[in-house]
Formats: C-alpha cells, structure tokens, sequence
C-alpha cells in the first residue's frame, strides 16, 4: 500500500518476496504503448495473437482487424486480452525500432527489453519481464512493491488513468473480408469490454467507491492478483495484492485501501 501522490510506504507484507504478475504486468504493457505511439494511430493485427495460449484471456481479436492503439489498450487492460497485448507490443517495437521487417519474435523481444529498461527507471529492481501480456513463465517475476511503483508511474498518464479506471470501454475495429463468414466488403463492428475490476463494479459486491484503477490478474501459478487504486478527498492510494484467492484478492484490496485512507502521510 502506497500514497499514490508521494510514493510513500503506508503498508507492507513480504513487498520485496518474488511473485508471479500474471495480467498485473499489462500495466506496464500499456504504460510503454502510450509513452511510445500515438493513440490514434490504427493498427493492423498480425499473426502475432497466434502467439498466445489457448487457456488465457482475450478481446476476441482477429488476423487483419483494424483498430485504434488506444481501443487496444482498453482491450488489453479491461477484458485482460493477451491477444491486445501481443498486437500492441509488435506494432509499438517494429517502428520504434525503425526496423519494420522485424519478425515477431524480434518485436516481441525488443519490446520486453524496453518493459525491463522503463521497469528498473522507476525502480522496479527486482523484476523481470518476458511477455508483455505476463502469462505464466518461470523467469517472469516480480514483487508487490515493484508494482505498486509501476502503477504509480503509469496512473501519471492521463489516458492510461482514464482507461484503467472505466468499468467498459467501447471501441470499433474494422474487420477484414477474411474475417467474414460471407464475402463481403470490409465492415465495422462494434465491440464493448467489461472491466474485470469488481472494485469498479457499482453493483457488485466488492464494489469501492472511489476506486480508480487497476489491474487483474490471475494464473494458477500466480493466485489471484490485483493491483487497485482509489481517490477520496484529493488523496489517492495504490494497494497490490498477489498470490490470493479469488475472494481474499477483493476483500484484502479493499481493507488495504481502507487502512490507507485512514492513515496519514504527513511526517
């Protein structure tokens, strides 16, 4: 648990113990994505969402789809899609790299490096990255505190804040004719993504009024993971929770932000 303001320590367990990040690590995904590329601009995507598991989460991406980098985002940091996440870490690594002929593994590869250099600029030390969408590898970890540091310099971006914090995003991608069941011209289809954050659920049971944030995650490896945040009288706070249960993860977010927002930071 951290101010989110100053960054200051109000709360710690185990921050600096290795844990999994699972979906937690899309945070820094999109922070990269928004930091290096124009929102605006549409990205086809590739063959590259071929690329991830079976049994993970997706936006329901297609091979020659057309959309807006921040529509991918919302796609990557809401519904929890992977598919969003490798679409967004090629497209971003091919023409920063000024090396458009890059494979996909390339890309890819390039991308995770600037995830491990932007991580340990915040000072996010002890993590490590090989994906950008965090699916389970041995060598993937992180800790809580590491986290808490990058959302915090992630919930600095006014668009990220914007998107990690909406309970649904409604976006519109182009769908090629290969995409189609019948031959006919390309169209538009009208996409629409929850947010798996139930502190933002206003009728949910968990939900936490004013909650502002902002990433799932869960692998079997990992547990349950949430990495929350809330704003209550020009205060914010930023509480991460790994390795939990797929209740524990919303109670225990919810007594940190509690606590938080009881303690003050002043001396």
């Amino acid at each position: 648990m951290i101010d989110g303001t100053d960054g200051r320590v109000l709360f710690a367990k185990n921050p600096s113990a290795p844990a999994f990040p699972a979906s937690t690590a899309k945070i820094l995904t999109a922070l990269i994505a928004l930091e290096k590329a124009d929102p605006s601009q549409i990205v086809s995507v590739g063959t590259e969402i071929r690329l991830v598991a079976r049994d993970s989460s997706k936006a329901g991406l297609k091979v020659g789809d057309r959309i807006r980098l921040k529509d991918l985002v919302g796609g990557m940091l809401l519904p929890s899609g992977n598919d969003a996440a490798y679409a967004i870490a090629v497209h971003v690594a091919r023409p920063r790299s000024h090396l458009p002929r890059l494979s996909t593994g390339q890309a890819l590869a390039r991308f995770v490096g600037w995830m491990n250099e932007r991580a340990a600029r915040i000072g996010a030390v002890h993590s490590h990255f090989t994906t950008p969408d965090g699916y389970h590898r041995a060598d993937q970890v992180t800790t809580a505190y590491d986290l808490a540091l990058i959302a915090r310099e992630a919930m600095k971006h006014p668009l990220f804040r914007e998107i990690a914090g909406a309970p649904e995003y409604a976006a519109a991608r182009t769908i090629s004719t290969g995409n189609l069941r019948r031959k006919a011209p390309p169209g538009t289809d009208r996409v629409r993504w929850e947010n798996r954050n139930k502190l933002l659920d206003a009728a949910g049971a968990y939900f936490y009024p004013g909650a502002s944030g902002i990433k799932t995650g869960h692998t079997v490896e990992a547990g349950y993971c949430l990495v929350s945040s809330a704003r209550r009288d020009g205060r914010e706070r930023i509480a991460v929770v790994l390795d939990s249960s797929e209740t524990g993860v919303w109670t225990d977010s919810i007594a940190l932000l509690d606590f938080g927002f009881r303690k003050r930071t002043a001396s």
